[in-house]
């Protein structure tokens, strides 16, 4: 099962990919190093450039278009963000979810964005909760569900930390954990920086799950830390009997995130 995608070349801080029948052309922080071909010489359907702050503008703006991941569609849209509501790197971990959710799992999805994840996971019988703090997201979310006939997931637009205190409070708990923490956020009031925070956030996450909790996944994108730290970090955290698995996510051969998983 792939996603129908590619990369095409990257280089000079830019990356050209094909999303379905798009070619976007976009920057990118991890793309060093001389491109395969000049810049200029890049065929694309639409260039994305910073504008000002983290605010970026698309020429020309594309209207939103569908791609493919096995028999998954997914809908794609140009933001202000540079993204476009799809992350083609996290493709091993959507295959390790299918190979892991079993029916009847109740699942935990945090920072969840547009719901590639979540879609997986509902799809393969689990209950899902699905939270993110941005309500155009969770919209977007929502409509990638309705595109796959999926109805078994719980849309919360809320700060992920007030969530997991309130879930805790509520005794409520969670067979598996997702999770894909930026390294810096603002949401209802409540900052989150990465490398002060990830402590707390995994030992929230600790207090919700199951007696034996059975899957855990998180992804780490421009984040200070590394493999080693990430799974001490893990390790510390959420007790299991489980091996923690990590890894480095690459888009070909550009490398984009690390993760722990077990």
């Amino acid at each position: 099962m792939n996603l129908d995608y590619e990369l095409i070349d990257f280089g000079n801080g830019f990356k050209l990919e094909r999303f379905g029948r798009y070619k976007l052309m976009r920057p990118e922080p991890r793309a060093i190093g001389k491109p395969n071909k000049p810049l200029s010489k890049w065929n694309k359907d639409s260039i994305c450039l910073k504008t000002k702050g983290m605010v970026y503008k698309w020429d020309p703006v594309l209207s939103p278009w569908l791609v493919n991941f096995g028999n998954f569609k997914f809908e794609l849209k140009l933001s202000h963000s540079k993204n476009i509501g799809i992350f083609p790197e996290q493709q091993s971990n959507w295959l390790w979810l299918l190979s892991k959710v079993k029916p009847g799992m109740n699942l935990l999805n945090l920072f969840a964005h547009t719901g590639f994840s979540s879609l997986i996971c509902a799809k393969a019988g689990a209950a899902v909760c699905h939270v993110d703090s941005s309500k155009s997201i969770v919209r977007q979310a929502i409509r990638n569900a309705s595109l796959n006939e999926v109805g078994n997931i719980r849309w919360i637009i809320d700060d992920v930390r007030l969530f997991l205190k309130r879930e805790i409070k509520r005794k409520v708990k969670y067979d598996g954990i997702i999770l894909d923490p930026p390294p810096f956020g603002c949401s209802k009031n409540q900052k989150f920086l990465f490398k002060n925070d990830i402590h707390y956030l995994l030992d929230l996450c600790r207090r919700v799950y199951a007696e034996k909790p059975i899957l855990f996944l998180i992804n780490c994108y421009s984040v200070p830390i590394n493999l080693i730290e990430l799974k001490y970090i893990v390790k510390n955290q959420l007790p299991t009997h489980f091996p923690i698995e990590t890894g480095e996510l690459k888009n070909s051969k550009l490398p984009m995130s690390i993760y722990a998983r077990f």
